[in-house]
């Protein structure tokens, strides 16, 4: 099993967490004007399927670092009164 702390040469640095989320907004960057106007109706129901499945697991992977967040008392950095007052 490989550590989630090491990344291989030329993939960033930090946690694996951090980089994906980066990668994921970069992604999002490349996305974000393309018309789906143009898309057939079989790739309008996969898009909609899988972008379904991966909001799912999107939400999961934030629940997690979340709590990861709060067992860490991030929101002490700006005197916030919570976690949720954090956000």
């Amino acid at each position: 099993m490989t550590s989630t702390t090491t990344e291989p040469p030329g993939t960033g640095t930090g946690h694996v967490l951090v980089r994906f989320t980066r990668a994921l907004t970069d992604a999002l960057d490349r996305v974000e004007d393309a018309s789906c106007l143009s898309m057939s109706q079989a790739e309008a129901a996969e898009s909609v399927a899988e972008l379904s499945r991966v909001q799912a697991r999107v939400a999961e992977l934030r629940l997690r670092a979340l709590a990861a967040a709060d067992a860490r008392e991030v929101a002490a950095q700006d005197a916030s009164a919570s976690t949720g007052a954090w956000l």
